[in-house]
């Protein structure tokens, strides 16, 4: 809107004698704000979603720092649920997964190539079974690698593939927070990039 801020600081500046000198210079800057206003694109968050708008940390912190090749994914989930995108906000949330499971992959040495993430799970599962029975990471682990098979088949699968049932918000909402917490207990669990 520069245009018009600069016919309002002229018109600032100059001294109306008449209300019809006032009347005139408030019709041109309607004109030409209502002028530039209609060459823009312009988005309302609700103030409800406000807060998940152009957010680098949603899921915190510790989660940035341990996965911080996540952090344009994870902003960008935060984006579309700002902007009402619940379908590309999950699929940037499964991006963001993505890198869970290849820090999973990771740690019990599964080479992460892109392939089937069930392909994977059931790889990790394998170098799982080869674990001493009584390691404190083992279950952590499995239950980490069942989890991948959860959200694998209740959101990925779905998400990554053309459809008639496009998510909602409030689906949305439930999967963020969902991977959210997922990503907080992998964080805790010692697993990072």
């Amino acid at each position: 809107m520069s245009h018009t801020a600069e016919m309002a600081k002229r018109a600032a500046q100059r001294e109306a004698t008449t209300y019809d000198d006032v009347y005139h210079s408030l019709t041109h800057l309607n004109d030409s704000l209502t002028n530039e206003l209609e060459r823009e694109a312009i988005f309302r968050i609700a103030p409800e979603r406000k807060g998940y708008y152009d957010q680098g940390d949603l899921f915190g912190p510790e989660v940035t720092a341990a996965f911080p090749s996540c952090a344009q994914d994870n902003r960008n989930a935060g984006n579309c649920y700002a902007l009402e995108q619940p379908d590309g906000c999950v699929h940037h949330l499964m991006l963001v997964l993505e890198r869970g499971l290849r820090a999973l992959a990771a740690r019990v040495g599964v080479p992460y190539v892109r392939a089937n993430w069930q392909d994977i799970i059931n790889k990790i599962q394998s170098e799982l079974n080869k674990m001493l029975r009584g390691d404190p990471q083992k279950d952590f682990y499995r239950e980490v690698n069942a989890q991948f098979g959860f959200l694998k088949d209740a959101y990925r699968n779905h998400s990554e593939h053309a459809h008639d049932d496009p998510y909602d918000m409030p689906k949305a909402l439930s999967i963020f927070n969902h991977v959210k917490a997922f990503m907080q207990e992998l964080e805790k669990g010692g697993l990072k990039e």
